[in-house]
This record gives C-alpha cells, structure tokens and sequence, in this order.
C-alpha cells in the first residue's frame, strides 16, 4: 500500500497482511522510503508472476518499477531513471494494472 499527502512518512510504499476474516493488519512493513523517487504516489500494480510493482508518482509525474522480495518484504529500484519517464500520458495517473501474458 501507499499514499501521499503533505507529510514526509506518507509518501513511503508499505507492506501488510491483512486477515480477511477478522479485517486485522499485521506484519507492517516499510517496504521503500526514498521521497525522492516516490513522492505523492498516485497508483500501483503488481505483477504476481515476475514480482514487479510499477508505483505512479503525482509529484514528478513518471512511472517507477520495482522489484518486490517477498521474503524480506521490501522494494528495490529497477534502473538508475524512471521506468516510464515523464510526460503527457503520466500525468494525474489514478488506475494501473497488469496485463496478463
């Protein structure tokens, strides 16, 4: 999960189970906390066969990727610059998802 607001700690990415019987969150995990990449995230998806989270961020307006290590239960940064970089289409993103392949 993640979320973004004026506050520095709520544009990290998080981690969590979440019991579907009791509605309970455990397990919480800061999963990424660099601002600088993420900042303000708009929308994520995550592609269950390959592990690979893409993160929309509304301030720079550009499209990350990450690698999720289900073990450790963190993110790591694919590539040294954004996945899809800025531009007209990554403005204001609000929904992502995978395609099935």
């Amino acid at each position: 999960m993640s979320y973004g607001s004026l506050t520095t700690a709520s544009n990290f990415i998080y981690s969590y189970d979440i019991d579907e019987t009791t509605n309970a969150i455990s397990n919480v995990t800061s999963a990424y906390l660099n601002t600088g990449i993420v900042n303000g995230p708009t929308a994520m998806a995550e592609d269950p066969v390959t592990n690979e989270v893409y993160v929309a961020t509304g301030k720079f307006n550009a499209i990350e990727k990450f690698i999720y290590d289900r073990t450790t239960r963190l993110l790591s940064l694919v590539g040294s610059s954004s996945f899809i970089q800025p531009n007209i289409n990554t403005r204001c993103v609000t929904a992502m998802k995978v395609a099935p392949r």
